[in-house]
């Protein structure tokens, strides 16, 4: 059993080198619905064709206008599936909008559990859910919620931020260097300070 998973992990690496193509992957287009209201959640589903699927994972992407057509994203995405997994990316329209609110946790959850509860996914009991940067931290909080641990038997959560102050620090004095969190963070929070910021906001997340 050990050696299967090994075995998962070198041929993943592989593929991510560019030193084994692996077999093709299927990309299809999906709709799943929230339990809560039936809200339809648009997802895009990674598999490898013509090949058993080893298990299933939930890959939540990050904050990016792109949502889960980012270029970075899919390819790990693809890669993932031609190792053998089968790999669901909801679009969370909250996160894809760069929203940097409580409010974006619950919709993450909805998505969870819309693509566990799923009939195309009723074979998998388990899954493995992987996040990276903002997401990551989203993620660990997903993560401590009953019903998203009871259905996650693993998890890989790249860069999430452990320390809001710090980031907004980094934000605050990067600019000419990294000006996406600045922009992101001034969009979010303007209207602590500022009324009327609509026209600001739209500006800040389109130069984002």
């Amino acid at each position: 059993m050990v050696g299967r998973w090994y075995c998962g992990g070198i041929s993943f690496l592989a593929h991510s080198a560019g030193v084994w193509s692996g077999p093709r992957v299927v990309i299809e287009s999906l709709i799943v619905s929230s339990l809560r209201d039936d809200t339809p959640i648009p997802a895009l589903v990674y598999y490898p064709e013509r090949h058993k699927v080893r298990a299933g994972i939930f890959l939540l992407h990050g904050l990016n206008t792109l949502g889960v057509r980012e270029p970075r994203m899919a390819t790990f995405a693809r890669q993932l599936a031609a190792s053998g997994f089968l790999v669901v990316a909801p679009e969370v329209k909250e996160i894809a909008q760069l929203t940097v609110q409580p409010m974006v946790v619950e919709r993450a959850e909805e998505a969870f559990n819309a693509v566990v509860a799923s009939p195309s996914f009723a074979k998998f009991e388990k899954w493995g859910f992987v996040s990276a940067s903002f997401s990551a931290g989203v993620g660990l909080i997903l993560l401590s919620r009953p019903t998203v641990k009871a259905r996650v038997r693993t998890a890989l959560l790249v860069g999430p931020y452990a320390r809001f102050q710090q980031t907004a620090e980094y934000a605050a004095t990067s600019f000419e260097r990294d000006n996406y969190a600045a922009l992101v963070l001034l969009g979010n929070y303007l209207g602590l300070v500022l009324d009327d910021t609509l026209a600001i906001r739209l500006a800040l997340f389109r130069g984002a």
